[in-house]
C-alpha cells in the first residue's frame, strides 16, 4: 500500500456500523486498516483522454477524493490504488495513462485500506501495526469487550494479545488503558464515525452522540509523529479518554491539551526508559481550545482576504518547559479562527487548503470545545487529503 492519505465513514456503502456494542470498534478498524471494504465486480471499464470510467450497475461505496483499490484490469497500468475524481449513482473515475479503450478481465474495486496490519487478534480483541518500513513499529492494542467505549493501549513491542513491553498509559497511570468512545448508549443505534490514515497514522473520529441533528467527532490519533528529531527511534504517539463518560472530550487530537493524561509517547527523546506523557497545542493559537474555536487570529472568514487559517499541531514531550516540541501530528489541520460552525463546514466539507497547505484538498469534521451534543458543531478541524502528510 502507499502512503496516499485516505479517509473512511458510516455512509459509505458496505461500511461497518459503529454503535454502543461489543465488538464495533474492531470491525471498522478491520475494514480501514487492513481490509478494505465494498468489493465490486464493474460491469465495465472504459478508458477515454487520460480518464477511466469504472461502471457498476448495483451502485458502488465510492466518493470524489477517496482511494480504490482496483485489480484484475487489462492493462495493468489501471490495477492499484485510484484516487476517484468524480461519481454518479453507478460511476466513478480516476486518471489515468493507460490508452483509450475498453479494459478486458475480471475487473474488481473496492475502497483501499491503510494496508495495516494485524498482527494478533482475540475475541473482540485485536493489535494493529502499521506497515510502513519506515515506522517507528509500535503497536495499538484495542480491547472492544465493552459496549460505549473500547479501551486502547500502546505498546513498544508485543508477543501475544495480552502480552508486551512497555505499555502506555501503564496499569498504574490509567487501569485497562484509554477509552475510544462509540457511543453514549449502549444500544445498537448506529452513531457516525470518519477514519483518516496512512501507512504510519491512523486518526479515529467518532461521533458518540450522533444524531440526524448532531454529528460532533472527537479525534484520536495513533501512529508516529512527524519528529523534529533526526532518526527519531520512538516517535510513537497515542491519545484517549481517561474517563468512561462520553461527555466533554480531553482526549481529542483537534484541541490543546496542556497537562492532564490523554496522551503518551512511547519513550523520551533521549530513547531511555518507558512511555512519557505528552502535551499538544497547535504551532498557531491557543492551548486548550478545539479547532475552529479559537479566536486567536479573529474570526472565519478574515476581513483583511476572506480566508481560513490553517496551522499544524505540535506535540511536546511533558514538561515542555524542560523538554519542548518533540514532533508534529501528521495530517491533521488545526483553525486558529472561530466561526468554523458545522454549517459553513459540515463533515466531509472539502475545500481548498491556504497558506502551506496551498494547492491540497482539505476534509472537515465538525468540533466543539463545550460539548458533543452541540448541534452541528461550533468548529471544525480539517485533514489534508492530498499529502503526503511528510516531507
Amino acid at each position: 500500500m502507499s502512503s496516499t492519505p485516505k479517509f473512511f465513514h458510516q455512509a459509505m456503502t458496505g461500511a461497518p456500523v459503529l454503535s454502543g456494542t461489543v465488538g464495533s470498534l474492531i470491525a471498522i478498524l478491520d475494514a480501514c486498516l487492513v481490509n478494505g471494504f465494498g468489493l465490486k465486480t464493474a460491469d465495465s471499464v472504459t478508458v477515454a483522454g487520460g480518464i477511466a470510467t469504472m461502471n457498476f450497475s448495483t451502485g458502488h461505496s465510492f466518493e470524489a477524493h477517496a482511494i480504490a483499490l482496483v485489480a484484475g484490469a487489462t492493462p495493468a497500468g489501471l490495477n492499484g490504488e485510484q484516487r476517484i475524481l468524480s461519481v454518479t449513482t453507478n460511476t466513478a473515475t480516476f486518471a489515468t495513462a493507460a490508452p483509450d479503450g475498453t479494459a478486458t478481465g475480471a475487473i474488481t474495486a473496492k475502497v483501499a485500506p491503510l494496508g495495516w496490519i494485524k498482527v494478533y487478534s482475540g475475541t473482540n480483541k485485536a493489535v494493529y501495526k502499521p506497515s510502513a518500513i519506515e515506522a517507528s513499529g509500535a503497536l495499538l492494542r484495542v480491547d472492544d469487550t465493552g459496549t460505549t467505549a473500547a479501551r486502547v493501549r500502546m505498546y513498544e513491542a508485543m508477543t501475544d494479545i495480552d502480552t508486551g513491553f512497555n505499555v502506555a498509559p501503564t496499569e498504574a497511570t490509567l487501569a485497562g488503558g484509554f477509552h475510544w468512545w462509540k457511543s453514549a448508549a449502549a444500544s445498537t443505534l448506529a452513531r457516525d464515525w470518519v477514519v483518516f490514515g496512512d501507512d504510519r497514522n491512523v486518526y479515529v473520529a467518532p461521533a458518540p452522540h450522533s444524531t440526524a441533528a448532531v454529528s460532533i467527532h472527537t479525534i484520536y490519533a495513533f501512529g508516529d509523529l512527524d519528529s523534529y528529531k533526526s532518526g527519531d527511534a520512538f516517535p510513537g504517539v497515542l491519545t484517549g479518554e481517561i474517563v468512561a463518560v462520553a461527555t466533554v472530550s480531553s482526549g481529542n487530537a483537534a484541541a490543546g491539551a496542556v497537562g492532564g493524561n490523554s496522551m503518551r509517547l512511547v519513550r523520551s527523546h533521549t530513547g531511555i526508559g518507558t512511555s512519557v506523557l505528552g502535551d499538544r497545542r497547535p504551532v498557531v493559537g491557543n492551548p486548550n481550545v478545539a479547532s475552529g474555536v479559537d479566536s486567536y487570529l479573529g474570526g472565519f472568514p478574515a476581513p483583511v482576504n476572506n480566508g481560513l487559517f490553517l496551522t499544524r499541531i505540535v506535540v511536546n514531550q511533558a514538561p515542555i518547559s524542560s523538554n519542548g516540541p518533540r514532533g508534529l501530528l501528521p495530517g491533521l489541520l488545526y483553525v486558529p479562527q472561530s466561526g468554523t460552525v458545522g454549517g459553513l463546514f459540515p463533515r466531509g466539507a472539502v475545500v481548498n487548503g491556504t497558506g502551506e497547505f496551498a494547492g491540497r484538498k482539505v476534509y472537515a469534521v465538525p468540533q466543539s470545545n463545550s460539548s458533543l451534543t452541540a448541534a452541528m458543531g461550533d468548529g471544525s478541524a480539517f485533514f489534508d487529503l492530498t499529502g503526503p502528510w511528510r516531507n
